[in-house]
């Protein structure tokens, strides 16, 4: 049995401010471990891994025959990929884990802004509103 000798992920995130929708991509792997070249009419699959950060990664989907997956409705957090390549039913091992930070969307803007004006004359104090530009 040969077994495949790696893959790229080509991805380097570090921060993503209200993403919701993260697109990973990888390069093939070209050789096995024993480093014969994997022939081009060979297919290969791919398990997307992933997890929060500080979790163990599982596999999010597999049977990947793309170069890329789109991770879709991704919540605020920090987290974590791998990809593995699949030949004949053998896996290779993961990509190193490439992670990034999700950061929430920010608040809404503040609603109902007042204000009034008090002038203090000798004579007392007089009262007004602001208005508006």
């Amino acid at each position: 049995m040969k077994k495949i000798l790696f893959l790229l992920l080509a991805l380097t995130l570090s921060s993503i401010v209200s993403a919701t929708d993260l697109t990973l991509s990888w390069a093939a792997p070209t050789s096995f471990t024993d480093g014969t070249a994997i022939p081009s009419t060979t297919a290969i699959s791919y398990n997307v891994y992933g997890a929060v950060q500080g979790q163990p990664l599982v596999v999010l989907q597999s049977g990947v025959t793309a170069l890329s997956n789109v991770r879709s409705n991704v919540s605020a957090g920090t987290r974590c990929y791998a990809v593995s390549a699949v030949v004949n039913g053998n896996e290779s091992a993961q990509t190193a884990p490439i992670c990034v930070t999700v950061n929430p969307p920010p608040p809404a803007a503040p609603t109902t802004l007042t204000c009034s004006v008090v002038v203090t004359l000798a004579t007392g104090s007089v009262t007004g509103a602001c208005k508006s530009p």
